[in-house]
């Protein structure tokens, strides 16, 4: 998981980048004209509008010229965690360029750059995305009109959902089903059945292998995460959510049939309704208590730290209803 905790470090680097407008170097007189200029708007993203340079004062121009410059800079290395609300990839920021791809609503990207290029009101970004089947992350073009941020990210249409789910731009909240087995998380969808099932038989072998070696399994927990993280590709933060999500849907799977199993093998109704209490009190607790980093801090980063917390308490869940049935793991 080390991986992850540089790839934190390095989110938290870039997320103080988009800050109102200072200017190093110039007089008090030229930080007034470009203060009462731009406000608190950045300085990239002031001077985008032409008419504003004839309001800087002739004598103030190089500097705020270097200014602007340095803050487009910044702004061209900062990436921020987002989601597609659903349309076409393409090669290059217009609808010239051919697709390239295609997301779902909901899907996550990482926004790597504003090219500045509008069109309908909205400039095309270069952003990244997660591909489930060659597991490694994509890069290409989205329209701003399509995209939503999890942080302040002027040129998108809105900013993402702030309620907890493994998609927030898609889902409110953590599903409870009536028996109160997991939460419903993961991405098990049909072009995911491969990978899930690689990563299925990756925590399988281990666990037969704890169990073989007198183990409790707590050493499987991180495995699939780990392993994922090996690939040189997956370093942004979209493609280690997805890795730890990988993981997690695995852990989900092996919880819900498990808790299936229990119940049936119980005698009493009695032992029915203990056991169905204490997992609908775990549902709760889990998706409330793994969110808080996100709530209170917000940024993408602690979206990452939320899934971790998911996958990991899932995971010793699923192996604590495992030594209840009577089994090793």
């Amino acid at each position: 998981m080390k991986r992850i905790i540089f790839g934190l470090l390095g989110i938290v680097g870039i997320l103080a980048i988009e800050t109102p407008v200072t200017a190093q170097g110039l007089d008090q007189r030229c930080l007034d004209n470009v203060s009462e200029i731009c406000g608190d708007m950045g300085a990239g993203a002031c001077f985008t509008n032409e008419a504003r340079w004839n309001l800087v004062y002739p004598e103030c121009t190089n500097g705020v010229q270097t200014l602007v410059e340095m803050a487009n800079e910044a702004n061209a290395d900062m990436a921020l965690e987002g989601a597609s609300l659903g349309g076409k990839v393409r090669s290059g920021p217009g609808i010239k360029h051919k697709q390239v791809g295609s997301l779902a609503e909901g899907n996550l990207v990482m926004l790597e750059e504003n090219t500045g290029i509008m069109f309908n009101g909205y400039p095309w970004f270069k952003i990244s995305h997660y591909d489930s089947k060659s597991g490694t992350s994509i890069n290409g073009y989205q329209w701003g009109g399509v995209l939503c941020s999890f942080d302040e990210k002027p040129g998108v249409y809105e900013r993402c959902a702030l309620e907890w789910s493994d998609n927030p731009a898609r889902y409110k909240q953590a599903k409870i089903t009536e028996d109160a087995i997991a939460p419903i998380h993961g991405n098990s969808d049909e072009d995911n059945k491969q990978i899930d099932a690689q990563a299925k038989a990756m925590i399988q072998r281990c666990l037969e292998d704890e169990e073989n070696n007198g183990r409790d399994g707590m050493a499987c927990i991180n495995r699939v995460t780990d392993n994922c993280l090996e690939n040189e590709n997956n370093v942004t933060a979209v493609a280690m959510r997805q890795c730890l999500n990988l993981e997690h849907s695995v852990w989900d799977k092996m919880l819900n049939d498990d808790y299936q199993a229990l119940m049936a093998s119980l005698d009493t109704d009695a032992k029915k309704t203990s056991l169905r209490e204490a997992q609908r009190l775990w549902n709760k607790f889990t998706a409330r208590f793994c969110p808080l980093a996100y709530e209170f801090n917000q940024g993408s980063m602690f979206l990452l730290s939320g899934d971790q917390c998911m996958m990991e308490m899932t995971a010793q869940q699923d192996l604590k209803l495992k030594q209840l049935r009577g089994d090793p793991q």
